[in-house]
């Protein structure tokens, strides 16, 4: 999915020519934009569908359940469907799938948002599992670069998101304006664009086959990232789906000035991701965590005892610069905890994401109905908590 995966895919000890962004890289950015967009901007229309379709808290999770399964189905069955259909093919499948879904999920009734939301919901997930290998595919020489590239427009689209679907309910245009509209239409230009790409060549290098010089020590067993990469994908997506609701019902504000405000959560994590990137080769991977973790840490305090939308802006602004790191950084040690087989880490990666998703952000709405969604938002830093405990542990015990 990921800038993450950059830091894991290692590069040839030789001169390799000129890193250059031809057509076709170029197309795959557009198509990990349309990935961040669809992600993150789903986030933002949870408050208006809820307003508009009068759904319980437990109701709209299910939205965002859709692609927490797909991930999970991704993360069990995605390199088989590779193997059954060919990356190229399933790419323009996928794509298709996520329009339609988006187009569907535009008519705005019950039937047809759920109906939406789980087609853009398994073809983001199965995105996730074809794009780290097909732009390494593309740039078997400068496949950190690419996929860091290609991940800052997905966090940069991802931004966009919620302020597109604040502007487009302040105009009066509809959530779907501002969201499933242009999503559709980013899907459509990629099928069109994959279609005259054509068959871009058979002999392409597996991941693996990049791989020229010594195979790294494993220094962990996966499964210890792995369930550090649940909690944090638990904590963003805690925020990136409820945050508008929150301020909203904390703050008594409008519909679009709280999906505008929660917008600042994921302008924090692409400045995070952008600018924060070489903490981890200065300071090392777990200091790095541990860093992140306290002032995320520190900024969900902030969100959860401010005093009005203002404070709850900066909160999440600071609670998104700590968290933007947690993902990569735990990633990267999920990883290097399986070198010689990437896709099955990536596998790994996105079952750990689609669990975390499918659990903690549901129970958190359930525990909105049952306590009110005040008490129930303490979930994010009681899991902030137990990352920073479990990683002081490790760092104690080296």
């Amino acid at each position: 999915m990921s800038p993450e995966e950059a830091a894991a895919v290692p590069t040839n000890n030789r001169v390799v020519p000129e890193f250059r962004r031809d057509g076709a890289t170029w197309l795959f950015y557009l198509i990990w934009a349309a990935l961040g967009f669809a992600v993150n901007g789903l986030g933002s229309v949870l408050l208006p569908l809820k307003e508009e379709l009068g759904l319980t808290t437990v109701q709209t999770s299910l939205y965002s359940a859709f692609f927490a399964i797909g991930l999970v189905l991704t993360g069990l069955v995605g390199h088989r469907l590779v193997d059954a259909v060919g990356r190229d093919r399933l790419l323009l499948i996928v794509l298709g799938i996520t329009g339609a879904g988006a187009v569907v999920m535009t008519f705005g009734t019950m039937v047809t948002t759920f109906l939406g939301a789980a087609g853009i919901g398994l073809g983001a997930a199965l995105m996730i599992q074809v794009l780290p290998v097909e732009m390494v595919s593309l740039q078997p020489e400068h496949a950190a670069r690419a996929l860091s590239e290609a991940n800052s427009l997905s966090s940069i689209a991802g931004m966009i998101a919620p302020f597109g679907v604040a502007w487009a309910l302040a105009a009066g245009l509809g959530w779907g304006f501002g969201y499933t509209v242009p999503l559709a239409v980013a899907a459509g230009l990629s099928v069109i664009g994959l279609l005259i790409a054509g068959h871009r060549g058979t002999a392409r290098a597996a991941v693996g086959q990049t791989e020229s010089g010594p195979v790294p020590a494993v220094v962990e067993s996966a499964w210890r990232p792995w369930i550090e990469l649940v909690g944090s994908v638990a904590v963003e997506f805690c925020f990136v789906l409820w945050s508008a609701t929150a301020v909203a019902s904390w703050h008594h504000v409008d519909t679009s000035v709280a999906t505008l405000i929660a917008g600042c959560f994921l302008v924090g994590m692409g400045v995070g991701r952008f600018a924060g990137a070489p903490l981890a080769g200065r300071f090392g991977v777990r200091n790095t965590t541990v860093g992140c973790l306290l002032l995320a840490l520190v900024g969900s305090a902030a969100f959860w005892i401010a005093g009005n939308q203002w404070v709850s802006a900066g909160a999440l602004l600071l609670s998104g610069l700590g968290v933007s790191l947690l993902y990569p950084l735990t990633l990267s040690r999920l990883l290097a905890a399986d070198p010689c087989h990437a896709d099955r880490a990536t596998s790994r990666s996105a079952l750990a994401s689609g669990v975390a998703i499918l659990s903690v952000p549901p129970l958190l709405a359930g525990l909105a109905d049952i306590v009110g969604l005040h008490l129930a938002f303490l979930v994010a830093p009681v899991i902030l908590l137990a990352l920073i405990a479990r990683n002081l542990w490790f760092l104690r015990a080296r």
